[in-house]
């Protein structure tokens, strides 16, 4: 689970102040009555060696609180963040024993309340609390976010959230992250957070007008907000920045329909047209070696919806955004003036052949990304990938070899069957 809630009853004394102390391992949102506390913050708490000192952030919430009366709402939604066992388990240079040491995202919190009268009154995260698994699906600072706005829940965190059929459970314990054993301690967190937003830039911008000195790429001054210098089609709509940077996109006023996949690809470099023989100019990966660098959100059709990453960021100057590009590009497959339906059944063959050798090619980081999505051993996922790159082999000796058949008819008619796909299908296979 990575959604929590509560609901305090607060004294009918006047409050005199409201402290909260908060350690969301690896990543945490802390929500009052439905409000996010302190928006600009973000990729809190900071990366440490957890097991020797785990970091805690405090937040006066005296002025949030006291604008409510009677009972209050408290939500926590978690991340993965550093605290991920895939990252040390699966990559390349893996590392399985320190794996050991990470798990299932976990948070420790204690909000102190002092009332005038002199009493206190201390609300702390325990299996009292109830959970579920949220629209925040997946999050890994390597291999992106995947999200679900279906799941999506008004006001979840609000202390009169009613919703009899979404499903909350009691909060698991789960043991610290610090080995106290070993000296290991919990620390207050004094460097200043990673913020977001026009007034969190790390440059100064002021008195300045268009492009600082030395940036060669999208303006940083006109309100903080990244405009690409340019913007074509391969695959996708791709957006170039100008330059490199450190961060994530936020797509705003989406309005289609429900459980419409959008993909978002970034990358440093973007293939040469043309170059070593490539006639291609999409986003170029393999420097990312098995990183995958992709947000995934899953839209809920209600309209002008939002999709921002939580919990993860990304080096890069090319965005691709890609909308259902699998189902699409099958659908105008069909079509009959298709450049699918024109070509040669020798050639239809051919191009499967080279899907399946790119599958072969590609297949530490594709075994990778399964094992990522369903926690197959990574052996099993590489036989998976192997078996398709197979099945796609098969098929492609069939192209030129499936016919049709004549049937037997009156003599002043010809008939003539003709075997070929209907369109687009998807089936779920319970295991």
């Amino acid at each position: 689970m990575n959604q929590l809630r509560t609901v305090v009853n607060l004294k009918t004394t006047t409050i005199q102040s409201a402290t909260a102390f908060i350690s969301g391992i690896g990543y945490y949102h802390l929500y009052i009555e439905g409000q996010l506390i302190d928006p600009s913050r973000r990729l809190d708490v900071g990366w440490t060696t957890y097991q020797q000192r785990t970091l805690y952030a405090s937040y006066d919430l005296t002025k949030v609180i006291n604008t409510t009366t009677g009972r209050i709402g408290i939500g926590i939604i978690l991340g993965q963040g550093w605290y991920n066992r895939q990252q040390w388990a699966i990559s390349l240079g893996a590392r399985t024993v320190l794996a050991e040491y990470y798990g299932p995202p976990r948070a420790l919190m204690q909000l102190n309340i002092h009332y005038v009268d002199g009493s206190v009154q201390s609300i702390v995260t325990d299996s009292s609390w109830l959970g579920r698994e949220g629209e925040h699906r997946f999050d890994s600072v390597y291999m992106g976010t995947t999200m679900d706005l279906r799941a999506t829940l008004p006001c979840w965190s609000c202390a009169n959230f009613t919703k009899s059929n979404s499903l909350w459970i009691n909060a698991s314990t789960l043991p610290s992250p610090v080995n106290f054993t070993a000296g290991g301690q919990f620390s207050l967190q004094t460097m200043d957070p990673i913020r977001i937003g026009p007034n969190a830039l790390h440059v100064a911008t002021s008195g300045h007008s268009g492009l600082l000195a030395g940036v060669q790429g999208a303006s940083l001054t006109d309100g903080g907000v990244l405009k690409p210098i340019s913007q074509d089609f391969v695959n996708g709509q791709i957006f170039d920045l100008g330059q490199n940077f450190a961060g994530w996109c936020k797509l705003s006023s989406l309005d289609s329909t429900k459980s419409t996949i959008i993909q978002l690809r970034y990358a440093e470099l973007r293939y040469s047209r043309g170059a070593n023989g490539i006639d291609f100019a999409g986003l170029y990966y393999e420097n990312l070696d098995s990183i995958a660098v992709m947000d995934t959100v899953i839209l809920n059709g209600t309209g002008n919806e939002t999709f921002e990453p939580l919990f993860t960021s990304h080096g890069f100057r090319y965005l691709l955004d890609d909308i259902d590009k699998a189902v699409e590009a099958a659908r105008k497959a069909f079509r009959i003036d298709s450049p699918w339906r024109k070509l040669e059944p020798s050639a239809r063959g051919n191009l499967m052949r080279k899907f399946a050798e790119l599958l072969r090619r590609d297949i530490v980081y594709l075994a990778q990304l399964e094992t990522l999505n369903n926690g197959k051993l990574l052996a099993n996922s590489k036989i998976d990938i192997m078996g398709s790159a197979a099945c796609i082999d098969y098929y492609a000796g069939w192209t030129d070899k499936f016919t049709g058949e004549t049937i037997p008819s009156r003599s002043d008619t010809f008939l003539y069957t003709r075997h070929e796909p209907v369109g687009v299908c998807g089936q779920i296979i319970p295991w």
